[in-house]
């Protein structure tokens, strides 16, 4: 951070958590009982807050929450198969409290970071509303040729812009970086 920024960069944390094998196994093959996902919370917690701490002392000019891993701790979070994941119903209220203690060990930006592939997102809206922004992973296939053309990849990713992200984003109010 410190020779970016002699740089003249700016510079956004993103940390990210490790799996013994992978994200989707993880929580497929968690007990996410009410004891099990108090805990997850209060770790989640206390990583937050610890990643806070080093942008402000590093100098960050930014903090980026979640990723691409964290669809089921979200409200009305889902596994990858589709099932419900049996996040709290305060799940919300949780997040935000979260992301309210971030804001009280950095003072900089605080993003959140979702996945986005090619169908409609379904974001928790109240809960980025207190973020500074998304920061939008995108997994969205543009063309299933194996020879794609260039207009065309811009032109369907124009389209899931529009039909898709602008939508959110309006009702957000927040930059969506991607």
């Amino acid at each position: 951070v410190a020779q970016a920024r002699a740089l003249n960069l700016n510079v956004a944390l993103f940390p990210q958590a490790r799996f013994a094998t992978n994200a989707n196994d993880f929580w497929k093959n968690a007990p996410r009982d009410a004891g099990w996902w108090g805990t997850w919370f209060d770790h989640y917690r206390a990583h937050a807050v610890h990643f806070a701490d080093l942008a402000t002392v590093s100098g960050a000019q930014a903090l980026i929450l979640g990723g691409d891993w964290i669809a089921p701790a979200l409200p009305n979070g889902k596994l990858a198969d589709g099932n419900l994941s049996g996040v709290p119903a305060d799940a919300e209220a949780r997040w935000k409290n979260i992301i309210a203690e971030v804001r009280q060990h950095f003072r900089g930006s605080v993003l959140f970071a979702l996945p986005y592939t090619n169908t409609d997102i379904t974001p928790p809206i109240n809960m980025l509303k207190d973020t500074d922004g998304v920061y939008l992973l995108w997994f969205a296939k543009l063309s299933a040729s194996t020879a794609p053309v260039k207009a065309d990849m811009i032109a369907e990713a124009g389209l899931l812009l529009d039909n898709n992200i602008a939508p959110v984003q309006t009702q957000v109010g927040k930059p969506f970086i991607i």
